[in-house]
């Protein structure tokens, strides 16, 4: 039989070492996205329906949903715009591909999508585009994509009919952009737009957008 003294002691000890095998618990939970775990999802859509819906609004008939996904030829700047308002700091994720023209003409590239628009038109935020300009280019504009100060990607193609992943984040004054979860290009704003307007948009390509996703990054104690 153990002393009771020395049994005390023992246990003692092995509390000690549990206490210091113990992760600390001053920093944020992650979620597996590897965001603080305030995010919140906001809003989604699938697309699985015929018509648009009364989430969405544009002023050019191009725009439809066909087999479950956004499709466009030829809205020309013309865009799909959601009705529901972006957080000042958020995460917008979707699919985007752009398709081989079926009459087998010059395959362009040229995704693009707008984000943090003041109007729910083009150029009124920031103008994010993959493989524009007959896919020489990938750009991320302030208020206008040929502007001088846009930030610019060169021999970064698009895929005809690869499917991408777009994921959007902005934090602070800085907007980051990665494909398929890897790092793509960045924007930093020292004096950012303050719009909530969000957009898929198109010159003449053969697009498809499809599983959008909004999530809320604004700090937890800032949330209703």
């Amino acid at each position: 039989m153990v002393p009771l003294g020395l049994a005390a002691l023992m246990v003692s000890l092995l509390s000690l070492a549990a206490c210091q095998r113990s992760p600390p618990t001053d920093s944020a939970p992650l979620t597996p996205q590897g965001t603080a775990a305030s995010e919140r999802l906001i809003f989604q859509d699938d697309f699985e329906r015929r018509g648009l819906g009364d989430s969405w609004r544009t002023e050019s008939d191009t725009w439809r949903i066909v087999d479950g996904r956004v499709a466009d030829q030829g809205a020309k700047n013309r865009g799909l715009w959601l009705n529901i308002s972006l957080p000042q700091e958020a995460r917008v994720e979707f699919d985007a591909w752009s398709l081989t023209p079926p009459d087998k003409s010059l395959f362009r590239g040229d995704m693009k999508c707008e984000v943090f628009g003041s109007t729910l038109s083009h150029q009124s935020g920031y103008v994010f585009i993959f493989g524009g300009w007959e896919n020489r280019v990938s750009v991320i504009a302030r208020r206008d994509e040929h502007a001088n100060d846009r930030q610019e990607k060169l021999g970064t193609k698009v895929e005809a009919d690869r499917r991408y992943h777009w994921t959007i984040l902005r934090q602070g004054g800085k907007l980051t952009w990665l494909l398929d979860g890897e790092a793509f290009m960045s924007y930093a704003d020292p004096n950012p737009v303050g719009g909530t307007a969000f957009g898929f948009n198109n010159w003449i390509s053969h697009l498809r957008f499809d599983n959008l996703k909004v999530y809320d990054l604004s700090p937890a104690d800032t949330k209703n």
